[in-house]
């Protein structure tokens, strides 16, 4: 292509953070009020990510879920804790106009382990 890797770099970088900003600003905004936005996974720790997402959806604040003392690689982690969470309560876990599922489900469900067998033991 005749580009540098850094050119080819930054371009990705300002696709990545318009396709955010145009997420936000089609979807979320201004139906609903955000005053911060916190960025989770790989593409967080990239500090020039962040910048230039910042700079598309000013005035609101971008900052990264370690500033929340969780680590940005926790996404997954919380994501399927949160679903786990609404399964275990029985409530829908998806959405979807987002997943294009036909109608709302409980994500999952919850098989209890098996007990272990006493062995008549004192200390069981």
């Amino acid at each position: 292509m005749g580009l540098a890797d850094s050119d080819l770099l930054a371009t990705a970088a300002a696709f990545t953070a318009d396709s955010i900003a145009y997420a936000y600003k089609k979807y979320v905004l201004p139906p609903i009020a955000i005053d911060e936005i916190f960025l989770a996974g790989g593409g967080a720790l990239n500090r020039t990510l962040v910048e230039l997402i910042q700079a598309r959806l000013a005035p609101i604040r971008v900052s990264t879920l370690d500033e929340l003392g969780v680590p940005v690689q926790a996404r997954e982690v919380l994501t399927m804790m949160a679903i786990g969470n609404e399964t275990i309560q029985g409530e829908t876990g998806n959405v979807p106009k987002a997943t294009g599922a036909r109608h709302h489900v409980i994500a999952g469900d919850i098989t209890p382990g098996v007990q272990p067998q006493s062995t008549g033991h004192s200390q069981d």
